[in-house]
């Protein structure tokens, strides 16, 4: 029949009632590959030895209408899984030992740590360093780490542009007014690019820079390439208090073209 599971997920019990199902090394659900085709034969071994006396197929996925053969191959329970450091896969009755992913099988059955930066710097653009089982990229200081894990950005070039001159501290507006908030704005980095745009580094009073409650940071603009950590303060208008709410934050200089 032109019918076949391409994906499958996979319970396993002891006593018939209670059901378990089968997870990857992230203890999330793990997905099987199924079948391409209604007559070539898939076999898929588990990463970790499970105790069960039943086991059930669910399907995740099919071609036209769920239909499967299975064979299901154990090990004894009298087989016993030695030497293996990390994982013991069953496979033709007998016990196969393998290792997780960022580790080597040793001869002994132990696991030795991959130096993944020595092979093309682990693919990142910048800094690799090597942990067990594993390892990171890192940049170079005035550059940030990309989504991909890999290359780097740098800020000046990446930041989402903001030409709006009514954040200027001489900007003023009213309670009744149109007042900005940046409450929606997504994490990331922000460069103005109007003439003079920069973050006030002194008190800005209410209903400056188009708000009601206006940033401003607490120290200087950092005068080199690096990314420097500031604390950014708003002003709600409380007497006497100029920094009522705090936010963590990160600053470079970013050069206007033609100038040093």
């Amino acid at each position: 029949w032109f019918q076949w599971v391409t994906s499958y997920k996979l319970q396993y019990s002891t006593d018939g009632t209670s059901w378990t199902m089968y997870t990857d090394s992230d203890c999330s659900e793990k997905v099987f590959t199924g079948n391409t085709d209604f007559g070539t034969p898939v076999t898929n071994l588990l990463d970790d030895a499970v105790d069960a006396r039943y086991v059930r197929f669910v399907a995740q996925s099919w071609h036209n209408h769920i239909s499967m053969r299975a064979e299901i191959l154990g090990c004894s329970i009298s087989t016993e899984c030695t030497g293996c450091e990390q994982i013991c896969t069953c496979v033709n009755g007998d016990y196969r030992c393998s290792c997780k992913a960022g580790y080597t099988l040793n001869e002994n059955g132990t696991c030795g740590d991959v130096d993944e930066c020595l092979t093309q710097n682990g693919g990142c653009e910048h800094a690799c360093t090597n942990t067990d089982g594993s390892y990171q990229c890192s940049c170079n200081p005035g550059y940030v780490l990309n989504e991909n894990k890999l290359t780097c950005d740098d800020p000046c070039l990446t930041a989402m542009l903001l030409y709006e001159p009514h954040r200027s501290t001489a900007y003023v507006t009213d309670e009744h007014g149109s007042n900005v908030c940046d409450g929606e704005l997504e994490e990331g980095w922000y460069r103005f690019t109007h003439v003079g745009g920069k973050m006030p580094t002194s008190c800005a009073e209410p209903y400056r820079c188009g708000t009601e409650s206006p940033v401003w940071m607490n120290g200087a603009h950092p005068t080199d390439d690096d990314i420097t950590d500031r604390v950014a303060c708003a002003n709600t208008g409380v007497p006497n208090e100029c920094c009522t709410e705090q936010y963590n934050i990160e600053v470079k200089r970013c050069l206007t073209p033609g100038t040093a």
